[in-house]
């Protein structure tokens, strides 16, 4: 149950993490960048670089050459939680093969010149 846990609040904050930089900009992004984040807003910038901003990891929302809005530990975030949920994903996994396996072996019929009680 603990595996199920950690890769359930993994998710949720790698999720939460690449939601916040999604956002980053608000709606109005040169007014983000003037009077939130006090910086130049650069819009040939913007509109030379609009593959960068428009992806989906890693996030990136510039106000000019030098700023960006997306928090620097939102994609660091985005990739360890990412990384935790599938570590956990894999052990929640070999539990349950080994599970099944040792189902499986408990309940086949014993073979011939085999004892039933023997654990092998």
């Amino acid at each position: 149950m603990w595996w199920t846990r950690l890769c359930s609040v993994s998710l949720f904050a790698g999720l939460a993490s690449w939601i916040r930089g999604l956002f980053s900009g608000g709606l109005d992004v040169r007014k983000a960048c003037l009077f939130v984040h006090h910086e130049s807003y650069d819009h040939a910038y913007r509109t030379s670089h609009v593959e960068e901003i428009g992806r989906l990891f890693p996030l990136h929302n510039k106000c000019n050459a030098g700023y960006d809005m997306v928090p620097a530990w939102v994609n660091t975030t985005v990739v360890a939680c990412a990384v935790i949920s599938l570590a956990a994903l894999a052990v929640l996994l070999w539990f349950g093969a080994t599970q099944l396996v040792r189902r499986h072996t408990a309940h086949r019929p014993a073979q011939k010149g085999e004892s039933v009680l023997s654990p092998s």
